[in-house]
């Protein structure tokens, strides 16, 4: 099942046994932002993704919904022509994804 954003985060969360104000001190982060990122009235910038994947001891991947990653990679992939016939660039492009996908 394709959960957003915030609930990956909530399992996460669930998961790591935080309650959300113990999780929002641990990443850095204001506990009403935290609570408006969960409950999806606000999104969460790449920072506070990798911040709340570190303080969860997870990869900032795992809390993205993985329709965008794989929009990201399926865009390339149409637009590889577009991007550039050397094999190098597309191979950093890929490499660019895959350390996204591994923080």
């Amino acid at each position: 099942m394709e959960h957003s954003a915030g609930k990956n985060i909530i399992i996460m969360r669930t998961i790591a046994g935080f309650t959300q104000a113990p999780l929002a001190r641990a990443a850095g982060i204001d506990p009403s932002r935290l609570s408006a990122i969960e409950n999806e009235s606000k999104s969460a910038t790449l920072d506070e993704l990798v911040k709340l994947a570190k303080a969860l001891d997870c990869k900032p991947h795992k809390l993205l919904p993985s329709a965008m990653l794989t929009d990201m990679q399926e865009e390339i992939l149409e637009n590889q022509s577009n991007i550039s016939t050397n094999k190098k660039e597309i191979k950093k492009l890929w490499h660019a994804i895959d350390e996204i996908k591994n923080k």
